[in-house]
């Protein structure tokens, strides 16, 4: 001990760190007002340089009120000063490199604190709890990033209401102001290059925001949920803006992009409030939701330099015209979906991957023939071959539109959340992906023709206009929630084709909100239950069904049809009145005889399927084996 404070001789010999003196009640620096710490020490007629401010060195030391470290010093421990509540005052000499963890935890005294430019790591919670801080200079150069992800240097204080960088920081570190609520303006120097990731993130108070015309690049969520911040100018020496940069600040209602950014993160501007949008030339690529859910914003210009725009990048957004460079050579799925106020779209005549032929209104990938993009005025070519995922998705204006004979394909969410009333698919559509026509909750009535085998997934969830819609013969698969939320529909048939049947699939009632369906008649021809895979709870509860609506099953067939669980309460409500026409060579129950009896045939002999005796015994033998197969080919060929 020298002068009152204890050090450790460290193992190079030649320097110290001031350390804790352990007593029967901890440390006892207790009493200690003012530690001006020297920069050599003599112990033994030996001198020794400090070097270190050791973990827990003067923690819990109430009266200590000022301290001063010498800049012999390059490192200040973790807890080193934890909970000095009366601290005031602390001067960090200009040779620390490192400020443990929790260094000054609960410094509840210290109001303002400088930070030197030799600091290059600062670790969590090194200034947590300090509640009367209001000011921090911060002169680090070149400060690294924590080493544990996302870190609370400051500990989310909302006190701090001045924040200043020194003119010669070159990188702002990761999470350096993150959650500083009471922060309302901040001034980045010139000389900063790099903002880290959630630099300023969650700054909830942040109004006024100046960016240096050095910074090359802006970190992941440095900004973002800085709700009060209402205008942002990237300078032109920005070349990248990350993920989520500015995500969530749903004040800013004006920003300019720089002439030299070529690259806008994924999620970089979701939720803000511009109205307005000019990419420069320098960029190529929008990142997928790079702009999602700015909903004020109805005027887009894109720079002739766009690659890429990722998908989601405009979704739900109020856009009122697209029009696409010749640069663009890829955009994703829904990328420009949910705009219900979009009625022009134009690509750009020199474009080789997209066109919009014949002014219709529409973006098409030209080498497959896809319309990946539609609006309330879009007329569908009749060369196009497939409608792609989310394609006219939210065009809440489109209440008509016509199919063309070309289209073999309608991709997910395709017509989703539309202002349809209704529609004809044509026999040349092949297949229909999931939730196609959810939330159309205009549409009353839908043709699906033969052609289908599939009613995909939540294919009409919440169609609460839907009346009633015939299943055709063709189809095998309902899957899960197709019908849900359709509690407008009345009557429903379903063909003897069907083997599959996903959970909740006839669920009614609304999906998340009123509480009942005017179901009145399902017409149920699936004569052999045993063939049937049936997921749960196909029928909404029995609160919400009237009493007198009823389930008309193939004669003979109630009593398999009540022992299901979900009717079991329902038995007065089944009636097997359907008539249960055979046909012969039937076996899969379409009322058609083709080669798809004969595949079904051959499953069944193998064991693929269980058998149903009555079809498969096509030639009225008692047996169901190979000579069914051949009296079946010959009936298809008209065979006697």
């Amino acid at each position: 001990m020298v002068d009152g404070i204890a050090y450790k001789i460290n193992n190079n010999g030649n320097s110290v760190s001031v350390t804790y003196i352990n007593s029967s009640g901890g440390n006892n620096y207790n009493g200690l007002s003012t530690a001006s710490i020297p920069s050599v020490v003599t112990y033994n007629n030996n001198s020794y340089s400090v070097t270190a401010i050791g973990s827990d060195a003067f923690q819990g030391c109430y009266s200590l009120t000022n301290v001063i470290i010498p800049n012999s010093v390059t490192s200040i421990g973790s807890m080193a000063f934890d909970n000095c509540g009366a601290l005031s005052s602390i001067t960090i000499g200009n040779s620390v490199a490192s400020i443990g963890w929790h260094a000054f935890d609960h410094c509840t005294s210290l109001k303002s604190v400088t930070i030197p430019q030799s600091v290059v790591s600062v670790g969590d919670g090194a200034f947590e709890g300090c509640t009367g801080l209001k000011t921090v200079n911060w002169n680090a150069i070149s400060c690294n990033d924590p080493r544990t992800g996302v870190e609370y240097i400051f500990g989310k204080l909302n006190g701090i209401k001045q924040f200043f960088f020194g003119n010669m920081v070159k990188r702002i570190p990761s999470c350096l102001c993150l959650g500083l609520s009471g922060l309302t303006g901040v001034t980045i120097p010139n000389s900063v290059i790099e903002i880290g990731d959630w630099a300023f993130n969650d700054c909830s108070s942040l109004a006024s925001l100046t960016i240096g015309n050095s910074v090359v690049s802006i970190g992941e969520r440095a900004f973002e949920d800085c709700e009060k911040l209402t205008s942002v100018s990237i300078p032109n020496s920005v070349t990248t803006i990350k993920f989520a940069a500015f995500n969530s600040c749903n004040s800013l209602t004006n920003l300019t992009i720089g002439n030299n950014v070529n690259s806008i993160g994924s999620c970089s501007f979701m939720s803000c409030n511009i109205s307005s949008l000019i990419i420069p030339n320098s960029v190529r690529l929008i990142g997928s939701q790079a702009f999602e859910s700015c909903s004020e914003l109805t005027d887009l210009t894109l720079g002739n330099s766009v690659k890429e725009i990722g998908y989601n990048a405009f979704l739900n957004t109020n856009l009122q015209n697209v029009v696409i460079p010749d640069s663009v050579s890829y955009i994703g799925s829904a990328a420009f979906a949910g705009c219900d106020g979009l009625s022009r779209i134009i690509v750009s005549s020199g474009n080789k991957v997209y066109d919009s032929r014949n002014n219709c209104n529409a973006i098409i990938e030209t080498s497959t023939n896809t319309l990946i993009l539609g609006c309330k005025n879009t007329i569908i070519p009749n060369m196009v071959k497939s409608i792609g995922t989310s394609a006219f998705f939210g065009a809440d204006g489109l209440t008509d539109i016509t199919i063309p004979n070309s289209v073999t394909s309608i991709g997910g969410s395709a017509f989703g959340g539309t202002g349809l009333t209704s529609i004809t698919i044509p026999n040349s559509v092949r297949t229909i992906g999931a939730s196609a026509f959810s939330r159309c909750r205009s549409l009353t009535s839908i043709i699906i023709p033969s052609s289908i085998t599939t009613i995909a997934d939540r294919l009409f969830q919440d169609c609460k206009s839907l009346i009633d819609i015939t299943i055709p013969n063709s189809v095998t698969i309902i899957g899960s929630r197709a019908f849900e939320g359709c509690y407008n529909l009345k009557t429903l048939t379903i063909p003897n084709s069907v083997n599959t049947i996903g959970s909740k699939a006839f669920y009614f009632i609304p999906y998340l909100y009123a509480d009942y369906c005017s179901i009145t008649d399902i017409y149920c021809k699936i004569k052999n239950l045993e063939n049937v895979s049936m997921g749960d709870d196909l029928f909404p509860p029995q609160r919400t069904i009237d009493d007198n609506w009823k389930l008309h099953v193939p004669m003979g067939t109630k009593e398999s049809y009540s022992r299901l669980w979900y009717l079991y309460f329902w038995y007065s409500n089944i009636i097997d009145d359907i008539e249960v026409s055979v046909i012969s060579g039937d076996v899969n129950g379409d009322e058609k005889v083709n080669v798809s009896d004969v595949t079904a045939l051959v499953n069944m002999i193998l064991g693929v399927v269980p058998k149903d005796e009555d079809s498969a015994d096509v030639n009225g033998d008692g047996k169901v084996n190979v000579s069914d197969v051949t009296a079946l080919i010959n009936i298809i060929l008209g065979i006697p």
